[in-house]
């Protein structure tokens, strides 16, 4: 009887604490301050309980901490100067990984088409990973804010404790706009699919290896963004199967240093 009473007692608190002590505006609060850690904000719409300890959210958006000074607060109502928007948000807690020690929750999203999955480690020894798949790149504040637009299938592992993390990602079926970086044309429009390596810290994201390919051309990026200035050099080369018109190879002429082949030196803020 002792050993049925003290597993009723175990299920009440359990649940009880669930339904009853943590309420909305708690945990609201604390998701808020866990990522405001990390330099996030967020805002989240239609957020409610689901059962055993389930969270879903129509809508979350992502603001980076450092844009919420003066003047610069996103705007309740109608949401502007996010940097994502997610929607259809579900994390729940991992049962079984309480019982390891370990605990971590699951997510699952939508972003701009494609969707999101991922294991959030609670533990400081243990990594969180986030998949990335088949989100368009059409609309997304966070690459519109830095000039780059168009469309392209992006897709990305994410491997993160702390302030460190590694990303690895590619976009295919690339249709993206020239754009310019500080006083630097970039003809995004050649490429039509990119990969790549970074790494992160609170300080620092390095470039380990940026691929972009087009039919004739083939582009490596190298570098890094410190603070909110990019500073990265770009390998431009191409052969006789690249087809463009006149007035782009005047615009690369200044950075030619052989038949084919351009070094462009890129310098320039990025907005978050």
């Amino acid at each position: 009887m002792r050993v049925l009473a003290g597993i009723i007692i175990l299920l009440v608190l359990f649940f009880g604490v669930w339904h009853i002590v943590l309420h909305e505006g708690l945990i609201t609060g604390t998701i808020e301050d866990s990522l405001s850690n990390g330099g996030i904000k967020i805002r989240l719409e239609g957020f409610k309980k689901g059962f055993l300890y389930s969270l879903k959210a129509e809508k979350a958006y992502l603001y980076k901490k450092q844009g919420l000074g003066s003047g610069k607060q996103p705007n309740a109502v109608t949401n502007k100067g996010h940097l994502l928007m997610l929607e259809q948000v579900d994390i729940r807690l991992d049962l079984l990984s309480l019982l390891k020690l370990s605990p971590e929750l699951s997510l699952k999203c939508r972003l701009n088409n494609g969707t999101v999955d991922g294991r959030l480690s609670l533990s400081d020894t243990s990594s969180s990973l986030i998949y990335f798949n088949g989100v368009s790149m059409s609309g997304l504040p966070l690459f519109e804010k830095n000039g780059i637009r168009g469309d392209g299938s992006l897709s990305a592992n994410l491997v993160f404790s702390g302030n460190s993390g590694l990303m690895k990602f590619s976009v295919d079926n690339a249709k993206l706009q020239r754009t310019t970086l500080g006083v630097v044309m970039l003809p995004l429009d050649i490429f039509s699919k990119m990969h790549g390596t970074m790494t992160a810290d609170s300080e620092i994201a390095d470039i380990k290896s940026f691929i972009l390919e087009g039919q004739g051309v083939y582009s490596r990026i190298s570098g890094k963004i410190t603070g909110k200035e990019l500073d990265i050099t770009i390998e431009l080369m191409i052969d006789s199967d690249f087809k463009t018109e006149e007035p782009l190879f005047n615009l690369l002429e200044q950075f030619k240093t052989s038949p084919g082949y351009y070094t462009i030196p890129v310098k320039a803020p990025v907005n978050l």
